[in-house]
């Protein structure tokens, strides 16, 4: 598949900001202890998100679909840039991923405002700021796909909050 300047630059950008990422490691990759939760943390033991970047559909498959919602904000920071990459590179496999991300950085009720803060929080403004670009480049490209069942607007005013929040307390 031959990839667009748009989307090398993009995923280029995902891989150069969450490089320092450190893995978790593998009593952190899930914050249950439920089934779902076990059989994701022993999917994502000891696999480094750098390996497969250019290859990550053969990582990321139909198995995976859902696993992001179980990863601990820890693992959850160090995995999404296989996700993002996983979506801007092979779009047509990648589309239950993808949808993951914008429900992911979306909260749609109190409870998952919560969820969502704990993973956003530990990234840094570059991070956010490069969440804003994938989501705004799947609207771009593909927003149709989305509207009305996955609110990319939504996704991505949330995550500028988020930002703008951070800057107003000096974090």
């Amino acid at each position: 598949m031959t990839l667009d300047s748009e989307t090398i630059n993009l995923k280029k950008e995902i891989e150069l900001a969450f490089a320092d990422v450190p893995y978790p490691g593998d009593d952190d990759l899930v914050d249950g202890i439920d089934p779902e939760s076990m059989d994701t943390a022993e999917c994502f033991k000891g696999i480094k998100w750098q390996d497969w970047k250019e290859k990550p559909s053969q990582f990321l498959n139909p198995k995976f679909n859902s696993d992001l919602f179980f990863l601990s904000p820890a693992a959850f920071h160090y995995y999404l840039p296989l996700y993002m990459i996983f979506s801007l590179t092979d779009y047509e496999h990648a589309n239950l991923f993808t949808g993951e991300i914008i429900m992911a950085t979306r909260p749609a009720s109190i409870e998952l405002s919560e969820y969502v803060r704990k993973r956003l929080e530990v990234m840094t403004d570059r991070q956010l700021q490069i969440i804003i670009a994938f989501l705004k480049f799947i609207k771009q490209r593909h927003g149709n796909d989305w509207l009305p069942t996955y609110p990319l607007n939504e996704a991505i005013e949330n995550v500028q909050s988020f930002i703008n929040r951070k800057r107003s307390l000096g974090v």
